[in-house]
């Protein structure tokens, strides 16, 4: 059957398997959803939401300088079905480095989408620099 030194967890665990049986409680698994795009070079923006359904854990958007200079009043805006959500603040950041804007409901949230907007302070003037979204329903 099973050679002498082999441990007892491993036993069981193969009974159980070979039983069809689940060791494991039955709860609705976590889902998450990640899209990206980048409108200007040399950036690329991302958002990713984390939940199950209509129910959001959290949802993170990110902003990366793909290219060699630093880009300097660059922000992420958090926007959902109503609007925004959550504007994060301006920095600056350097050459193949990324900034984050995260919001953690851990709740119901309206279905819709739900996007991460990348921002660009220049010339008197906010440029949109990418606007991944994700699409959240039942």
């Amino acid at each position: 059957m099973f050679s002498h030194g082999a441990r007892p967890g491993f036993i069981i665990g193969a009974m159980v398997l070979a039983a069809g049986f689940s060791v494991f409680p039955a709860h609705q698994a976590l889902a998450s959803a990640r899209s990206c795009a980048g409108i200007s070079r040399p950036f690329d923006v991302c958002v990713s939401v984390n939940g199950s359904g209509r129910h959001i854990n959290s949802i993170q958007g990110s902003l990366h300088n793909a290219g060699t200079g630093t880009q300097r009043h660059v922000h992420i805006e958090l926007s959902g079905p109503h609007g925004v959500i959550k504007n994060c603040a301006a920095t600056t950041i350097g050459p193949l480095q990324t900034i984050y804007c995260t919001w953690s409901p851990h709740a119901n949230e309206p279905a819709g989408k739900y996007c991460a907007t990348g921002w660009q302070f220049a010339s008197g003037q906010y440029h949109n620099v990418g606007e991944p979204c994700v699409d959240v329903h039942n």
